[in-house]
């Protein structure tokens, strides 16, 4: 288990389990019980994406329990497919080309390269933050992404092999990347690409907080699709490299995506991102 997996489980058994089940016993805890809990938590307006990820460490208890010998069954087991929480439907709308001149254009020169490396790379944001110098290889035009930066600053290796991969490097966001690094005092191999004055990391919360949503706010972009912004680009890219005339199908495997073979990918044109790096 991560540890971003377990601070997560954590917070919901403190703030949202424990509250209301915390005083009684493990087998005391009926199936209806269950039920109620979830039709009190969809009530106080949760989403349905939260009360699922607040449900997961219940169940986890229950089967510990039932490993353990404390109960016979799990009786979140027992609910029925309409009882059960359900992630829910995720926000899925991407910036247009002028949406991301526009951000790129508000963002500071401290967060800029951070966020056109978001938006044109496909890295999730923990895997921007974990890129070094080493892993971006100017020459093959490609970045290896081998490596996230945890939420407590510490550096490590991504949790599956299906994670790891190369990414195809932009010619014009190669030449932001080394100016950064001929401007940075950490431009070592096993530098972080994105540090602080220090060479310690940005920070989620900087990047995100004091980058992307400053930007977005500056730009009239729709702040709601500010945290996402490095998210889509995994699939978003692959329309970016149409103009290289390569074959989506040949770029979709050389990016690791998979079941996304199409020149429009969630619904990201090549016209869309071809003009924002001239």
């Amino acid at each position: 288990m991560s540890p971003r997996t377990y601070e997560a489980y954590e917070l919901a058994l403190r703030r949202h389990v424990l509250p209301v089940f915390g005083s009684r016993q493990v087998r005391g805890i009926t199936v209806d019980q269950l039920v109620d809990w979830i039709r009190d938590m969809r009530c106080a307006g949760y989403a349905p994406h939260s009360v699922h990820n607040y449900w997961a460490p219940i169940n986890l208890v229950m089967r510990f329990a039932v490993r353990r010998g404390a109960l016979a069954s799990n009786p979140a087991d027992q609910l029925t497919s309409a009882e059960r929480p359900k992630p829910g439907l995720g926000r899925r709308r991407f910036l247009d080309k002028h949406e991301m001149e526009r951000l790129l254009n508000a963002a500071t020169d401290r967060y800029r390269v951070a966020i056109a490396c978001g938006l044109f790379a496909g890295v999730w944001l923990s895997e921007l933050l974990g890129l070094v110098w080493d892993a971006i290889d100017f020459r093959g035009e490609t970045i290896r992404v081998r490596f996230q930066m945890g939420r407590d600053g510490k550096r490590r290796p991504l949790k599956t092999a299906a994670a790891r991969r190369d990414v195809i490097l932009m010619k014009p966001l190669a030449s932001e990347l080394l100016r950064l690094r001929v401007a940075s005092p950490f431009s070592g191999p096993g530098d972080l690409v994105f540090c602080s004055t220090m060479g310690a990391t940005v920070g989620h919360r900087n990047l995100t907080a004091r980058g992307l949503e400053k930007a977005a706010i500056r730009s009239g972009v729709d702040r709601r699709d500010v945290p996402r912004l490095c998210r889509p680009p995994r699939y978003a890219e692959i329309s970016c490299y149409g103009r290289r005339s390569a074959c989506p199908h040949a770029v979709s495997a050389f990016r690791g995506v998979r079941g996304r073979h199409n020149s429009r990918p969630l619904g990201v044109d090549h016209e869309s991102v071809a003009g924002v790096y001239p």
